[in-house]
């Protein structure tokens, strides 16, 4: 069910100082549609409205926020939360026009004052969270009249598909072929003068290279499970170049990135949206005083689904 997925922080923490500027690598995301859906919300927003965006990771929605209000000549108060440690600086008033990100703060328990904002927003975050309370939260901040909307994962959209197809070749390099192991094992036996144990991993590694190699040959350019097997191959292949214990290291630090990508890619399966689940939330909205009106599928360029839409409105008061 979508919305019960805990994750842990410094996962997304660590993407985030990457520099990535959206929650799924390797282009899984077309902003082109998702931007012009931005770009449309923003534009009705009123002069000085106070925004809200949750789950903001490094900031695409509220960067594209503030772009609509230079665009418009519009003062928007924009501020994102993310439970990772994105931000967390105080807003001076040299740079009260900007958007902030404050990081360490959950959904479930955002820090404001009850009717604070004009609007409330969330793209590929929102679900993240547990949604019986994120909601509650949701309908505690925003304003009576206050708009909210909502992008959110669709399962068995294109995206979905994409990030299945990813997952699986990583988990075949990670958990089926017992080349991550093999390459530890060999570099921890190096490091350790083990000639006998080195040349065990070498034959497992050799045994399992082959069958890589054609699993991966169909693979787009930028997957992570090419990049990584490519990466840890050339890592064992080359070890000579290496001190053995910058050698495990290495191959430490290449087994932790590889986890940390598998657990964000099942956070996102996960939490994907059905329609039946989306009836879910939008009950759980309505429930808590926020309209909201029947999730409207987002659309790219080749005629694919690859998100939900829905779109509310705080009851006034």
């Amino acid at each position: 069910m979508a919305g019960v997925w805990r994750q842990p922080q410094d996962t997304w923490t660590a993407y985030w100082r990457t520099g990535q500027t959206t929650s799924l690598a390797e282009g899984a995301e077309p902003s082109e549609a998702l931007d012009q859906h931005w770009r449309e919300f923003f534009s009705e927003l009123p002069q000085g409205a106070r925004i809200l965006d949750l789950g903001a990771g490094n900031g695409a929605v509220t960067r594209l926020a503030q772009i609509v209000a230079n665009d418009q000549g519009a003062a928007f108060e924009i501020t994102g939360v993310d439970a990772a440690d994105v931000g967390g600086r105080a807003r001076t008033q040299r740079d009260a026009a900007a958007p902030f990100l404050a990081g360490g703060v959950h959904i479930e328990a955002l820090p404001y004052r009850a009717s604070s904002f004009d609007a409330v927003t969330s793209q590929f975050g929102f679900e993240y969270a547990c949604e019986l309370d994120a909601v509650r939260e949701l309908a505690r901040v925003l304003k009576p009249g206050g708009k909210m909307r909502l992008i959110l994962h669709a399962r068995d959209g294109a995206i979905f598909a994409a990030v299945s197809q990813r997952l699986n070749r990583l988990r075949r390099i990670t958990i089926k072929s017992g080349l991550i192991e093999a390459i530890l094992y060999g570099a921890a036996a190096r490091t350790a003068s083990d000639k006998d144990g080195e040349a065990l991993a070498d034959m497992t590694i050799a045994s399992q290279s082959d069958g890589l190699t054609s699993l991966l040959q169909d693979a787009p350019p930028k997957d992570s499970a090419l990049f990584y097997t490519r990466g840890l191959i050339n890592l064992w292949t080359n070890r000579d170049r290496y001190a053995p214990a910058h050698l495990f290291a290495s191959v430490s630090d290449a087994s932790d990135r590889i986890n940390a990508h598998r657990e964000r890619l099942s956070a996102m399966i996960e939490t994907a949206h059905s329609p039946e689940s989306l009836r879910v939330l939008q009950r759980l909205l309505t429930y808590s005083g926020v309209a909201a009106s029947p999730p409207r599928a987002v659309i790219d360029r080749n005629s694919a689904q690859i998100a939900w839409l829905m779109d509310g409105a705080r009851h006034s008061a």
